[in-house]
């Protein structure tokens, strides 16, 4: 699998993404970014930091920049989760042509 390739996007208003990152963890055996929980690599991050990366993400959605910081964010993630994701999910389908979605 291409480091930047999404299999998955599981959008969702509902509390369930911890679910959903579990059963694509099962799956893909590859980690999931859950757009809500911090990810292993941005546990170390303050909150503001967090709050950067997801301004970046709408940023680029609203100014239709090329893709590349999305799929930097997205990296090493076979599928994203979570209700922040949701906001951006046009985009994300757009970046990631050949994901799967799940919604709820």
């Amino acid at each position: 699998m291409d480091s930047t390739t999404m299999k998955s996007a599981g959008f969702d208003l509902t509390p369930i993404g911890t679910t959903w990152k579990a059963t694509f963890e099962l799956l893909y055996h590859q980690p999931c970014h859950h757009f809500y929980l911090p990810s292993r690599r941005e546990r170390g991050l303050k909150p503001e930091a967090r709050l950067r990366v997801d301004q970046l993400l709408l940023q680029e959605t609203k100014s239709q920049l090329p893709p590349k910081k999305t799929k930097t964010i997205c990296t090493g993630y076979a599928a994203v989760v979570g209700v922040p994701s949701s906001a951006y999910f046009r985009y994300l389908l757009k970046v990631f042509l050949k994901a799967k979605v799940t919604t709820t």
